[in-house]
């Protein structure tokens, strides 16, 4: 999946709908896209159980692995860990 899938897919995944180019949540309310966000993705990380955040630091162990560390880890990489960690992530070409 590319960023703009994975962002696509935790969005649905959060129970937003599109409305005029937007994103609103179930009442109507608009809510920040903007998942390059350091900070938007943390509001979505607050929303994992407590099994699923388990899930999502090791997931973030494995996006990391060669590149930098989980605790450095960019808005991107923690996006494609959330998205692993919910069973959202299709491979290419599936």
């Amino acid at each position: 999946m590319n960023p703009e899938q994975q962002k696509l897919a935790l969005l649905e995944w959060a129970g937003y709908k599109r409305f005029h180019g937007s994103w609103v949540d179930k009442g109507g309310d608009y809510v920040n896209s903007n998942l390059s966000s350091l900070d938007t993705i943390a509001e979505f990380e607050g929303k994992l159980s407590a099994n699923e955040h388990k899930l999502f630091r090791e997931k973030l162990c494995v996006v990391c692995l060669g590149k930098n560390s989980p605790i450095s880890a960019t808005a991107q990489q923690r996006l494609e860990a959330m998205v692993r960690t919910l069973g959202l992530y299709e491979e290419k070409g599936s």
